[in-house]
């Protein structure tokens, strides 16, 4: 067990585990959530159901005593039994990339069964979103000191953190505990036997009826037809031989107890369906459920007995319940047998069976006999039929099972089933009050009216697999599309990268061009320069104008002016060698990097004819703080933040490095397309590094004095870098560098701008953040003894 779960669950409310089946049995019927723990082995429970076992078997707890650990909440014990048996991590996602809320919604529509962690780069806390067949409960641990909280209070901290989350897919068993099913069965048996005996010793007349309902063992039950002879007889041992009035059923004897076998006398009659054919229907799910006795209905007439009419007659007794009904029969002599099961031209007596065989029931008989000549035959058939039925329905139900998570209360089972029994009694006295007299009827009223009964437990299981194929089959369709899905977008990634590629080359080759054009073009004019001097006197050779000590430049510039005209270009002497690329992936060393790398001035005049404050141009702009620092930027900032660690604190600013592509000395960065009243159309910057595209990634701005850089400078920066940023969220870093030092003010601006908002929980360092998504790093350097020194953030 995970040492960091086991931590959490010692720390919910304990009592001592006597052990035993007894006390584990007891937990269930509690409906208890929690952990119990015995030599060494941990079982979780969730409302009264084992949800995970670890370290061990159930038998090994059930025969220790141990701790028992109540849960706060129901989350809890499914987390930890998740946790502890572990799951296949199926997706993992950045919150700002895709919302936990959208997520969520989608695991409740799938169904889904497992938990989901949101722990990775998250400053507050651990939050965990736990679902079982779609339900989600969310349990959170706060602080250092994780302090709990559940439900909705939790999701909704959850929902609002930026972090990194995983799903993962836990396949969870819930189990019983070991011998609280039988428990249950034995004790729902025993209640439904006691409240029969008691029906039965309070109405004599009714006990074979009471049982007969409560099995589901009357000829209604059986599907054949609907109505029941079941009027009381005022004189028991009147047997049924009128052959013009009405007749009923004989349902008690002097002297009879629940336990003898009930025999009914009766002749047989047509009788068309009964209007109640629903809640005889009703009567037979009832008797179904809370079966006990195993009864056969049997009825044999001889031959030659036809029955000819049918009369019935409803009334509404003092207690509320039908009259009887009656119906008039001819005389009953050699009548064929009624039954559910026989041959085309069998013509001999069977019985109707009914009911379910219970162990240790009692088994109550009905027989029908035409006449006091003929004797009633009892034959048992139909059981291979019922059990059938049994094991569908137990089937359906473990199925059902296994689709959520059960309350299991077992007072609520034996109050179902209890309800169930005495459903089936009341519909009995219901029938018993009724003086119908059902006699004698056809095979093929019986097949018509079973059919009229709804579907069978066959045609309902048949349902339920094809329903169940059907949904295998679309899971394994989307499976099959989400794959497909994930394949296309691989291909088109590459797709990108190589296009990416292709016209990073094409750029590369254009600027070459352009260089040996322009190579050519300073060639052809100072051949024309050459050749426009006078011919030398004497016989010295002549001296080029780079040679010559008295040659004057033709062109002077202003600092400003030099450096606004003047753009330089990243390149390489070999894209095979280290790059910045390579470098930001870890490769290569900074000695490689420097070899490998150039940076190609262009300026819009003749730089070896131009002079900048009376000193040649190339020496004027290499001594510049701007070009210095650009040398640093790209050839050992990177490196800088690789060595030290900090490349996930200062990513944005170490991940746009390798981008670069040019950078304006003096730059000027057009914000025309903005339409807010308080950006400026555009903003200049003493350094702009861009990419390819045109983008802005870097910006600084350069103190070349003694004096220090005040917080004036650092204000005017910040709102610069935050009008750019708002129009190019690519911006990775605003820079102020200076050759002396930063005053407090300064200090204590950049790290206000940087920490205040609700924004400020970011794990990026010294992070402006202009939304919940976008922002840049603020940097502070400063340059003494020719080197750079990134200050704020420390590296």
């Amino acid at each position: 067990m995970d040492p960091r779960t086991k931590e959490r669950v010692e720390r919910w409310e304990s009592r001592p585990f006597s052990g035993g089946e007894d006390a584990l049995t007891t937990l269930a019927d509690d409906t208890f959530s929690g952990a119990v723990t015995a030599a060494g082995v941990w079982a979780f429970m969730l409302n009264g159901r084992i949800v995970g076992v670890a370290d061990g078997s159930i038998e090994t707890l059930v025969d220790a005593s141990g701790t028992i650990y109540e849960a706060p909440a129901d989350a809890l014990p499914l987390l930890a039994a998740m946790q502890t048996q572990g799951g296949d991590p199926r997706a993992q996602y950045y919150t700002n990339d895709t919302a936990l809320a959208s997520v969520d919604r989608k695991l409740q529509q799938g169904s889904f069964t497992g938990y989901v962690e949101l722990s990775e780069q998250v400053l507050s806390g651990d939050y965990y979103l736990v679902y079982y067949g779609g339900k989600r409960m969310a349990a959170a641990y706060i602080g250092n000191a994780e302090r709990l909280l559940t439900g909705d209070e939790a999701f909704e901290r959850a929902d609002d953190e930026i972090g990194i989350y995983s799903v993962i897919d836990v396949d969870i068993s819930v189990t019983d505990v070991p011998g609280h099913a039988s428990a249950n069965e034995t004790a729902t048996a025993n209640r439904e036997d006691d409240a029969r005996t008691n029906d039965t010793a309070a109405d004599p007349a009714a006990g074979t009826a009471d049982s007969a309902a409560g099995t589901d063992s009357t000829v209604a039950g059986t599907g054949s037809g609907d109505r029941r002879s079941t009027g009381e007889s005022t004189d028991p041992s009147t047997a049924v031989t009128d052959t013009d009035g009405p007749v009923g059923r004989n349902e008690s004897s002097a002297g009879r107890t629940p336990s003898d076998e009930t025999t009914v006398r009766a002749t047989g009659t047509d009788t068309e369906p009964s209007e109640t054919q629903e809640e005889t229907r009703s009567e037979k799910v009832a008797g179904d459920e809370s079966v006990t006795d195993d009864t056969e209905v049997s009825y044999s007439d001889t031959e030659t007995g036809t029955a000819d009419s049918t009369a019935a007659a409803e009334s509404t007794s003092a207690g509320g319940q039908p009259a009887a009904e009656s119906s008039t029969t001819e005389p009953a002599a050699d009548r064929p047998g009624i039954t559910t099961e026989r041959e085309p031209t069998e013509s001999s007596e069977t019985g109707i069976t009914t009911g379910e065989d219970s162990a240790g029931s009692d088994r109550t008989t009905v027989s029908g006999s035409p006449s006091d000549t003929g004797s009633a035959e009892t034959t048992p058939t139909d059981d291979a039929e019922t059990d059938e039925h049994d094991e569908r329905l137990k089937e359906e139900e473990r199925w059902r099972e296994t689709r959520q998570i059960p309350s299991i209360d077992p007072e609520s089972s034996s109050e179902n089933a209890t309800k169930q029994s005495s459903a089936g009694r009341g519909s009995a006295r219901s029938q018993r009050s009724q003086s119908e007299s059902d006699t004698s009827r056809s095979q093929s009223q019986a097949d018509s009216s079973r059919t009229r009964d709804g579907p069978t437990p066959a045609d309902v299981a048949s349902t339920e697999q094809a329903l169940r194929s059907d949904m295998l089959e679309r899971e394994d369709k989307i499976d099959h599309l989400t794959q497909r899905v994930t394949e296309l977008e691989e291909t088109r990634k590459q797709l990108v990268r190589e296009r990416d590629q292709l016209q990073s080359e094409n750029e590369d080759l254009t600027a070459q061009v352009s260089k040996l054009q322009s190579t050519i073009e300073e060639l052809e004019a100072e051949l024309k320069r050459v050749r426009s001097q006078p011919a030398p006197t004497g016989g010295d050779a002549p001296a080029t104008p780079t040679e010559s000590p008295s040659s004057e430049p033709e062109l002077t510039l202003t600092p400003q002016q030099a450096l606004e005209q003047t753009n330089v270009f990243v390149r390489y002497g070999s894209k095979s060698q280290p790059t910045l690329e390579s470098a930001h992936e870890g490769e290569g060393s900074r000695g490689d990097l420097d070899r490998n790398l150039q940076l190609e001035r262009h300026t819009q005049f003749d730089a070896e004819t131009t002079a900048v404050d009376g000193q040649p141009y190339d020496s004027f702009v290499e001594a510049s703080m701007q070009y210095r620092f650009v040398e640093w930027l790209v050839g050992t900032c990177l490196f800088e933040i690789r060595e030290t660690g900090n490349a996930a604190d200062l990513a944005d600013l170490y991940d746009v490095i390798p981008r670069i592509d040019r950078i304006e000395l003096a730059a000027t960065v057009s914000l025309e397309e903005d339409d807010r009243a308080d950006v400026p159309d555009q903003v200049t910057f003493d350094v702009a590094a861009f990419d390819k595209r045109g983008t802005p990634l870097v910006v600084a701005n350069c103190n070349d004095s003694r004096d220090p850089a005040t917080k004036g400078m650092l204000e005017g920066l910040e709102a610069d870098a935050s009008a750019v940023c708002a129009n190019y969220p690519d911006l990775g870093a605003a820079v102020v560098v200076t050759s002396s030092f930063f005053d407090p003010g300064a200090l204590e601006l950049a790290e206000e701008v940087t920490t205040s908002g609700f924004l400020s929980r970011s794990s990026k360092v010294s992070y402006v953040n202009l939304s919940r998504k976008q922002g840049y790093h603020c940097c502070l350097v400063e340059s003494r003894s020719g080197g750079f020194h990134m200050t704020v953030p420390e590296l």
